[in-house]
């Protein structure tokens, strides 16, 4: 990928958040994660303290990047059940003080 491409997170909902590139190398699959829910939220005006809706959005972020490293365009997590709860504490909770 060329240095000045950006990498733009897709949302469950089709949107592309054109506000927030993320530059590959700078942030972990975890954050770029992480700021695509983030970014869902925002637009779909989803209450954050919404752990059922926040679930629904995360594993559905979780799924595609598993489908994408499917194909090819990355790594697939181990356990991507880890990597859901880890999100939603981190969205809906206290972060990593939660457990």
């Amino acid at each position: 990928m060329n240095p000045s491409q950006t990498l733009t997170p897709e949302s469950s909902n089709g949107r592309t958040s054109g506000t927030n590139p993320v530059e590959p190398r700078d942030v972990s699959t975890y954050e770029a994660l992480r700021l695509a829910v983030l970014d869902e939220i925002a637009h779909t005006k989803i209450d954050g303290r919404d752990r059922d809706a926040v679930t629904a959005v995360v594993r559905s972020h979780v799924e595609a990047h598993q489908r994408n490293a499917e194909s090819g365009t990355g790594r697939r997590f181990a356990k991507p059940d880890e990597v859901v709860a880890r999100l939603i504490r981190s969205i809906c909770g206290a972060g990593p003080f939660e457990k």
